[in-house]
């Protein structure tokens, strides 16, 4: 309980600070928070990806008949697994930034007061048109809804690696290799392209740290919640029934209503006279007595 009651209050924002004090705090757990980079990488690896579906299925017009055939597949699940990245990343980095304001500013969260009209019109949309019985959706409305936050982090750690690792090999296979291979004749322009790789080969280096770190993280927690879900089914299923007591089993049953119970019961005692053997009334006296 005083566990619980110090993790709460741990919680809550520290009141009375400096503005640049508010600004430090929401900084660092910002940049500790590896669950926000890897959501916000996944939207970008997830933009790649749709706009490599899209380019590629460009050119395949002009390709063979069995070659359209395939690479349109390939293109198609380019497209799926980059829309559903930035449909699943973009509401997750926002959650995690209203999740940071909510643990660092006391009264300042302007993120929830942006996004406080759509959820309440999508709310009477939703109860105006129904929606909460379930009817046939698409792919994303049945898949979406079924996925835990821990699935969620897995699939978008993993489209972050996916795209941090082949950006990062790219820039420096295409760029950085051949820049410093002619590091004396270096030009103001390659220098500046120099400059912007490394940059990016930076930013590719710290979505991969976040994303391996999210996805260990997401891993634990869903085998944690697997063991623990096993534990309590084991339980239910080892436990028995109480036996009843010694003084239960004595106690007779109530005895039941029977026909023949009614035939033999008793009549009550009522005191009946027969006709017969009723006294009779005495004659009236008369009024003066005999004379003497």
């Amino acid at each position: 309980m005083d566990v619980a009651i110090a993790q709460q209050e741990k919680a809550k924002p520290q009141e009375g600070l400096s503005p640049f004090r508010y600004g430090w705090n929401f900084t660092k757990k910002l940049a500790k928070d590896n669950r926000f980079w890897a959501r916000l990488g996944a939207v970008f690896s997830g933009g790649n990806l749709l706009a490599q579906g899209l380019v590629g299925g460009f050119f395949l017009l002009s390709a063979p008949i069995a070659a359209q055939v395939a690479g349109f597949v390939g293109c198609a699940a380019l497209i799926g697994i980059g829309l559903t990245a930035i449909g699943m990343g973009f509401p997750g980095a926002w959650n995690r930034l209203e999740h940071l304001c909510t643990e660092t500013f006391p009264k300042f969260n302007p993120l929830r007061r942006l996004r406080e009209p759509f959820r309440a019109r999508l709310k009477k949309d939703t109860q105006t048109a129904g929606l909460q019985k379930k009817k046939s959706k698409g792919l994303m409305g049945r898949l979406i809804p079924q996925l835990s936050e821990d699935h969620k982090d897995i699939f978008l750690s993993g489209v972050t690696l996916e795209g941090a690792a082949v950006a990062g090999v790219g820039w420096t296979a295409l760029v950085v290799a051949p820049a410093l291979a002619t590091f004396p004749a270096i030009t103001v322009g390659g220098a500046l392209l120099l400059t912007w790789s490394t940059w990016c080969i930076g930013t590719c280096l710290f979505d991969i740290f976040n994303s391996t770190k999210t996805l260990s993280q997401a891993f634990r927690a869903h085998r944690r919640k697997k063991k623990e879900t096993k534990a309590q089914a084991k339980m239910t299923k080892t436990k028995t029934i109480t036996p009843p007591t010694q003084e239960a089993k004595s106690k007779p049953p109530p005895p039941a209503a029977t026909t023949a119970f009614n035939d033999n019961a008793a009549p009550d005692k009522q005191e009946t006279i027969p006709p017969a053997a009723k006294r009779a009334t005495p004659a009236p006296r008369a009024a003066n007595g005999p004379k003497q």
